[in-house]
């Protein structure tokens, strides 16, 4: 069985806008080192087309939304409560059971300095997550 035009066009929504987003924070770090090696002129260019990258990417993501699911997790994103949820489901993965993972592997093959830093962000996610359901409770209030 192949998939449905639409799911393909859905699927190709999903790519370009992982690949428009990696590509600004790629681009912004790209500006970050020009300036360190003083090419103030390319890392002006760089942070020119990673805001464009951004620009990309954000309307990627609304093209993608306009079914009411976020293209990144799945989740409903008709409403504000919604949202919410959907960030703080992916921040509750990253934190108890991405990024622990990843640091667990990391230790494995000897590189403590990159598991120290999964473990840091999990922990940061974890409080991304207390954040978001505070604001979805708080919104849930409100009716």
């Amino acid at each position: 069985m192949t998939a449905r035009p639409e799911q393909k066009t859905a699927h190709h929504l999903q790519l370009a806008f992982a690949g428009e987003g990696r590509d600004q924070l790629r681009f912004r770090y790209y500006a970050w080192l020009a300036d360190k090696h003083g090419a103030t002129e390319v890392a002006a260019v760089f942070r020119e087309v990673a805001e464009e990258e951004l620009l990309h990417a954000c309307r990627l993501f609304e093209l993608a939304a306009e079914t009411g699911i976020d293209p990144v997790t799945g989740h409903a994103i008709g409403t504000l409560a919604e949202v919410l949820e959907s960030a703080l489901e992916s921040e509750r993965a990253e934190a108890a059971e991405i990024y622990p993972a990843y640091a667990h592997t990391a230790r494995r093959e000897g590189r403590d300095d990159v598991a120290e830093w999964f473990e840091r962000h999990a922990v940061a996610d974890a409080d991304h997550a207390r954040r978001f359901e505070a604001l979805l409770r708080t919104i849930e209030a409100r009716g």
